[in-house]
Order: C-alpha cells, then sequence, then structure tokens
C-alpha cells in the first residue's frame, strides 16, 4: 500500500488492467493466480482515492445490477464466448483489448464496486478465503456512508451479489461479516420495494418522466435497470428507509406488489426471494462458524 502517501492511485489505475488480463486460471500460473486478485482490491481502492480527490462519495451507477453485468471489468476484450458488456460506466478498451484506465465519475463508481466483485470471484478460484473476506469487507467500507443516511435502495444491485460470492467460501466466513451484510442486503431489498410502492402511478421511469428512455435495451433488460434505477436527488419521490417504512405503515405492501402484473414487478419480487434465501443462508453459516470450534 506504499502507493497511497505518495499519491500513485493514477498509476495504479494505469498498471492494474494489464495484470488483470490475462486468464491465468487457463494457464495453470500459481502465482498470479494469487495475485490478481489483490491487486483488483487495491485498484478498488485507487478507485476511492480518485473520487475523493474530485470530492464524489462512492454511490453505484445509475442502475446498475451487478447480477446483470458477467463479464469481468478487468477482463480483456476479445473472443471469449462473452457478450461485449454495456451499461452505465462500461470501461472502453484499448486496440490490444486491455481496459483503459477510467476517468469519468461513472467508470469509477462502476469499477470501484466491479473490482471488488473481480477479486472475490478469483479468490474463490484461487483458494483464498481471506481475500475473498477482505472484498466483502471494503464493499462495506466502500458504502457504509450510503448506510448510514439510509440510502440502501441504492445499494440494491450491489449488497445481494456480494453476500451470494461471500456465501461461497465452503470454510468458515466470519460471523459478524455475515449478518451485517446480510441486514444491509435485506434492507436494500425492502427499502427498493417500498420505494416501488411510492412511486407516483403515472410515473414509468425512476428519474419522474412519463416515458423512461433507455437506448435500444430490450423490454427485459429495460425492466431490470428500472428495477435499480432508485436515486436520492434524481428520482422526486426518493426518500430514505425510515421514512418510505412510515410513509408507507398504513399500506399492504406485500398486496400491491404481489398484484403488480409487470415485468418490473415480478424482477422485484425475485428480488425479495432471493435475498431471503441468501439471508436464510447467511444467519445459518453465520451460527455455525461462531460456535465453539474443537
Amino acid at each position: 500500500m506504499a502507493w497511497i502517501p505518495c499519491e500513485l492511485e493514477g498509476l495504479v489505475r494505469t498498471a492494474a488492467p494489464h495484470v488483470l488480463a490475462a486468464d491465468w486460471q487457463a494457464t495453470g500460473d500459481k502465482e498470479m493466480m494469487l495475485l490478481q486478485p489483490r491487486v483488483a482490491l487495491i485498484e478498488a481502492d485507487a478507485c476511492k482515492a480518485a473520487l475523493k480527490t474530485l470530492n464524489q462519495d462512492a454511490i453505484p451507477p445509475t442502475g446498475y445490477n451487478a447480477a446483470q453485468h458477467t463479464q469481468p471489468a478487468a477482463a480483456a476484450g476479445g473472443d471469449d464466448g462473452l457478450e461485449s458488456d454495456s451499461g452505465p460506466g462500461v470501461a472502453e478498451l484499448s486496440d490490444t483489448g486491455v481496459r483503459l484506465p477510467s476517468t469519468s465519475d461513472e467508470q469509477l463508481q462502476r469499477l470501484l464496486l466491479e473490482d471488488v466483485l473481480t477479486a472475490m470471484r478469483l479468490a474463490l478460484a484461487a483458494g483464498q478465503p481471506w481475500v475473498l473476506m477482505n472484498g466483502a469487507l471494503a464493499t462495506w467500507n466502500a458504502y457504509v456512508p450510503l448506510m448510514h443516511k439510509q440510502r440502501y435502495a441504492e445499494l440494491a444491485g450491489v449488497l445481494l451479489p456480494v453476500l451470494k460470492l461471500l456465501l461461497q467460501e465452503p470454510g468458515h466466513l466470519d460471523p459478524n461479516l455475515c449478518v451485517m451484510l446480510a441486514e444491509a442486503a435485506a434492507k436494500a431489498a425492502e427499502h427498493v420495494a417500498l420505494l416501488q410502492v411510492l412511486q407516483p402511478p403515472k410515473t414509468a421511469g425512476a428519474d419522474g418522466s412519463e416515458d423512461a428512455d433507455f437506448g435500444d435495451e430490450d423490454a427485459e433488460a429495460s425492466s431490470a435497470r428500472q428495477t435499480w434505477a432508485f436515486r436520492a436527488g434524481v428520482t422526486p419521490w426518493f426518500v430514505p428507509l425510515m421514512e418510505a417504512r412510515a410513509a408507507t405503515v398504513d399500506k399492504d405492501v406485500a398486496k400491491l406488489l404481489q398484484a403488480g402484473a409487470s415485468q418490473q414487478h415480478k424482477d422485484l419480487l425475485q428480488l425479495l426471494s432471493d435475498t431471503a434465501d441468501s439471508c436464510q443462508t447467511a444467519l445459518a453459516k453465520a451460527t455455525t462458524a461462531a460456535e465453539p470450534q474443537g
């Protein structure tokens, strides 16, 4: 971490894509397989430093859902059998197919969280449970200011994928970290559901417009984006979680959500179901991890 006091985050963000671009798992190079997840976390820290320089808090790009993006942020381009990734803050590639350093606010925001997810996936493949937990902790530390402001809905597309990755570790996990992430993911799903109920009937998009424009995306992709697109200061009816609870205290939220027939409602119900399942698993694993060993 010697680059931090020397303010070398720009150099880190220039070099890291080259380390992360190659598929070292295919070559069986164990040394590089151990190095890659650590480099991804270092690049995530460099993104946080760059955002701090821009006086920006860490916040996922509007409408971003990590579960919808299977192409690793660090991967090189080329014929890898995966479709080119798209969406808010997508990185640009050089002529050789290596990701270029992120420069815009939105690119830095997206790369920060995708680096963490990439680190966690690589740590699982390399058998590095400590790096896996460091990735989950990095997510918590990056977005805890948003959670303190009760802006959980903006993290719905991040917290659940991170929790699911953490739960793939077959060994014992930090029970406190498991429970903290599970609680935050549950609050994020709840917040999204309550904001959906509070959404004015005539408003189709999370930005308040009656005709949300998502470019050339198909209906399924557009629906998924709308599900995660609530943003404080942009969505007119956005309120923090505690206020959303108070505003819906006299409403039958479950009935209102079940009554919706749109794909967006179906996506939301799936989010709630997936979150409930993951939280149950997290609590079970946390309980096992907390039991005395011997």
